[in-house]
C-alpha cells in the first residue's frame, strides 16, 4: 500500500502507510528501508538516517550502509549551504550598514563645506565692505586673507602640521575637533 500511494503521488499517504506497516512489523526491512528512502525525498535526512541504522541491526547491508552515507553527506551539505546563506546575510548587514554610514558621513561632510562656504562668503563680503569703503589697510588685507586661508585647510579638512603662523597669531597644528576650535577661534579673532 506504500508503494502504491507513493507511486500515485501522495507522499503522506505513504508515509503513514509505513508507519501502519511498522507498527506491526517493527523488524521489517523492506518497510525501513521503503520508509527510509520515503523520508530521504522529503528531506527529512535524520529521520531516514534512524530507520536505516535500524535496518542494519537487523541485518547490515552495503547498500544500506551507503543510503546512511549518502544522508550524512546530504546533511553536511546542507549544513555548509545554511553556513554560506548565513555568512552571506551577514555580509549584506554589514555592506547595508557601511553604505547608511557613508551617506551619513557624505551628508555631514557636505553640511560641514556649506558651513565654511557660508563663513568664507561673509569673510569675503566683509573684505569686500571695509576695501570699498577704503577701511582695509594692508595689516588687515593680510589678516583677512590669513584667515581665508586657514578656513580651506579645515575645508579640505588637512590636519595642520606643526606651527602655523598667520601675521602675529601662532597656532599649533594637530587634528580633529581641538584643531577646528581652534582654527574658528583664530579666524574669528583675524577677520574681527
Amino acid at each position: 500500500r506504500g508503494l502504491l500511494l507513493e507511486s500515485q503521488g501522495d507522499l503522506e499517504g505513504s508515509l503513514k502507510a509505513w508507519d501502519e506497516c511498522l507498527a506491526t512489523f517493527p523488524n521489517d526491512r523492506r518497510a525501513l528501508g521503503h520508509k527510509g528512502l520515503l523520508l530521504m525525498e522529503l528531506g527529512r535526512l535524520e529521520e531516514a538516517i534512524g530507520h536505516y541504522n535500524t535496518a542494519m541491526k537487523i541485518k547490515p547491508s552495503s547498500s544500506t550502509q551507503t543510503l546512511i552515507d549518502t544522508c550524512q553527506h546530504n546533511i553536511q551539505i546542507a549544513k555548509e549551504n545554511a553556513d554560506m546563506d548565513e555568512a552571506e546575510r551577514k555580509q549584506q548587514e554589514e555592506a547595508e550598514r557601511a553604505k547608511r554610514e557613508y551617506e551619513e558621513a557624505a551628508a555631514k561632510a557636505a553640511e560641514r563645506a556649506a558651513e565654511i562656504a557660508a563663513r568664507i562668503g561673509h569673510d569675503v563680503a566683509q573684505y569686500l565692505r571695509l576695501r570699498s569703503a577704503g577701511l582695509v589697510l594692508d595689516r588687515e588685507i593680510e589678516r583677512l586673507q590669513a584667515a581665508l586661508e586657514l578656513r580651506l585647510v579645515v575645508a579640505a579638512e588637512r590636519p595642520l602640521e606643526g606651527e602655523v603662523v598667520v601675521g602675529d597669531v601662532s597656532l599649533l597644528g594637530g587634528e580633529g575637533a581641538a584643531a577646528q576650535v581652534a582654527v574658528e577661534h583664530v579666524v574669528a579673532g583675524l577677520v574681527a
